[in-house]
């Protein structure tokens, strides 16, 4: 295969690593038990299909009346009473050909009921007009295709056609994966497969460590949060966490999950494992963990209509009737949990292009006056939010708030890399990282650390060495505040190769009095983004300075503010929709609803979309949008036009 086929081999290598554990084992050799392998891998999946095929078989005819079906097609000499298996088969894989044989029987080979039921196909003449024709012809959907599907699944005593291919295949990728996990190893690396195989050999119950043991003495407690994504191999890890534990001796577990929100299948994550955790955690030695269930019904996000609406919708559809061999889950309704009839103060706010003015100008001003008169209103004591769908507009809703004296709490605010102090502190790193940086030290002599005006840097660059750091390093005995810039620098290379690269930084920016200065210019909100840059520069550690900067700098575009700590008071908060899941506000604005993410350009339709205002129920919700784009109808404009004048 090609680079993508083996990439992904590597990434879900768990799925056959009993196959290529038996191959290194074996030394390499051919594997002459690879039916008996899969036939294990497949029992499950097959025996699942084949127990619910047979719940379902026998609730109606002519399943439910099996014996009475047989009576009277040998009392009417029938020819195929001698061919149908005697009683309903079970869902054991030993016994598909039963199940075979009745599709084969009762169904076309289109997999429909039969409606031709004559002495042609074994029945015998006017059989289709009993009420035994009528129910095969008549049986429940559902059946017949789960009764259809048995006619693809193998035989129990199936021999493999492509053994020696398939057997050459596992060796080849027993032998791949060994050298990807080789490689890793030498570059200290791993991978989220990885982690969980590490973490399992730690935990081996045969042989348990010592960290094991440790571990076995400290953890009392365990919390299992989205418990819906979990796939085996995390359910063996929890198993062998909890090894040893007794009924009542102090430890608990505590797993929370919502079954209809499990999307990992692609990460081999089982929905039915939540169902079977139910019954407790298997433990060695036949020991069962109990657990408790508690299903939680209460919606405390949506209104009593919205959540009727909901459980009526799902309820009666896609989850009517869940399989559960493919990991599909019942339906569970939801409750409100507010007042019964609690309706929200929805309003909608256009903002239309007049006067040579912006619309989005118009909004973030509004916006802003509009949330401090509430807030006076309030008396800070409502929590308002503003939550955004994307950040573009960010820095023009922060100034527009900047001009009320209005404070707001920003979660993930502008970028943390366009702030100009962590600009000077990425100029400092490039010092450490690469100390023939001449930009490096000449920024670090304009930082707000060191700040030197234009005279003195002149003077400095007129020096003879070419360097810049030896420059600072003539100059420095005529200059008592470059002497100290000297000894803090120096300091800093002696630690070089020692310590992480964000510790030295950090530390030379204490020396040269960074966090009093920093917080005189910018404020507490500015020692705060320093804080945060060193922390991150600290987990992109690499080893080596140069590798570390350039790790970070392939991510800082990603990285934002942190909240100003100065603020934490403040009942306004801003942040993305997605930042705000789970939380809940008196107040909620919602700008910037024309925002359109997918579809753009000239021909982009009408932005105005009142069904992007989530719910909040029990609050005020306000949201805004609307900015007149080339593109958008002439027609629709001057609705919304029409609308705005009527309002006034």
């Amino acid at each position: 295969g090609d680079d993508d086929d083996w990439w992904e081999l590597f990434e879900n290598r768990d799925r056959v690593r009993d196959l290529t554990i038996f191959v290194r084992e074996a030394g390499g050799h051919g594997i002459s038990n690879i039916p008996e392998i899969l036939k294990k891998r497949m029992r499950p999946y097959i025996e699942q299909c084949l127990e619910t095929l047979r719940k379902i078989f026998t609730s109606c005819d002519p399943g439910m009346r099996w014996k009475d079906f047989l009576l009277h097609l040998k009392e009417k000499k029938a020819g195929i009473a001698a061919e149908l298996p005697s009683s309903v088969p079970s869902s054991s894989w030993e016994e598909i050909h039963g199940w075979q044989t009745v599709a084969e029987i009762l169904l076309t080979k289109n997999g429909t009921p039969r409606r031709s039921l004559g002495p042609k196909k074994g029945f015998y003449g006017n059989f289709g007009k009993t009420e035994w024709g009528k129910s095969i012809s008549d049986m429940d959907e559902d059946v017949v295709k789960r009764l259809y599907e048995t006619m693809s699944y193998p035989s129990f005593h199936d021999t493999e056609s492509d053994v020696e291919t398939l057997s050459d295949f596992i060796i080849v990728a027993a032998d791949v994966i060994e050298r990807y996990e080789s490689l890793c190893r030498k570059r200290h690396l791993t991978d989220f497969v990885g982690l969980e195989q590490s973490a399992l050999r730690v935990l081996d119950e045969n042989n348990p460590s010592d960290l094991h043991l440790f571990l076995d003495h400290r953890i009392q407690h365990l919390l299992i949060d989205e418990f819906q994504d979990t796939s085996r191999i995390q359910w063996t890890l929890i198993k062998r966490l909890c090894d040893g534990w007794l009924p009542g001796d102090g430890r608990t577990v505590f797993i929370v999950g919502d079954p209809k929100q499990s999307i990992y299948s692609f990460r081999n994550a089982e929905v039915a494992l939540f169902q079977e955790a139910k019954s407790g955690i298997p433990l060695s030695g036949h020991v069962v963990l109990p657990l408790s269930s508690h299903t939680l019904k209460s919606n405390f996000r949506s209104s009593e209509r919205l959540i009727e609406w909901t459980n009526e919708l799902f309820g009666k559809t896609v989850m009517a009737d869940p399989r559960p061999d493919a990991d599909e889950v019942s339906f569970s309704p939801s409750a409100p949990a507010g007042k019964k009839n609690d309706r929200s103060r929805i309003s909608l706010n256009l903002f239309a292009l007049e006067d040579n003015k912006k619309a989005s100008d118009e909004e973030a001003k509004w916006l802003a006056r509009k949330i401090k008169r509430t807030f006076d209103e309030t008396g800070g004591e409502k929590s308002i939010a503003v939550l955004l769908f994307t950040r573009n507009r960010l820095r023009r809703y922060l100034s527009a708030f900047k001009e009320e004296g209005l404070p707001v709490q920003v979660q993930e605010g502008l970028s943390l890399v366009k702030r100009p102090e962590i600009r000077h502190l990425i100029q400092m790193t490039s010092l450490i990282a690469m100390p023939h940086d001449d930009l490096a030290w000449a920024s670090l002599l304009r930082s707000p650390w060191c700040w030197f005006d234009v005279t003195t840097l002149l003077e400095i660059a007129k020096q003879g060495p070419e360097s810049w750091r030896d420059k600072i390093r003539m100059s420095a005995p005529r200059d008592p505040k470059l002497r100290e810039i000297v000894d803090a620098t120096d300091g800093a290379f002696l630690k070089v190769g020692r310590d992480p690269l964000g510790k030295i930084v950090k530390k030379l920016w204490s020396d040269l009095n960074g966090p009093a200065k920093t917080a005189r210019l910018f404020g507490m909100a500015g020692v705060a983004n320093c804080h945060e840059f060193f922390t991150i520069l600290e987990d992109m550690e690499e080893g080596l300075p140069l590798e570390t900067l350039k790790r970070f700098r392939g991510v800082m575009e990603r990285l934002y503010e942190p909240a100003d700590p100065t603020l934490s008071r403040s009942s306004v908060q801003m942040m993305t929709i997605h930042r705000a899941k789970g939380l809940e506000f008196d107040i909620v604005f919602l700008p910037y609803l024309d925002w359109r993410p997918i579809i753009s350009g000239r021909s982009a339709p009408s932005p105005y979309l009142l069904e992007r205002i989530p719910g909040a129920e029990g609050k005020n919700v306000i949201a805004m949008g609307g900015d007149r784009r080339r593109g958008e109808s002439s027609k629709t404009y001057d609705f919304l036009k029409k609308i705005k004048s009527e309002r006034r």
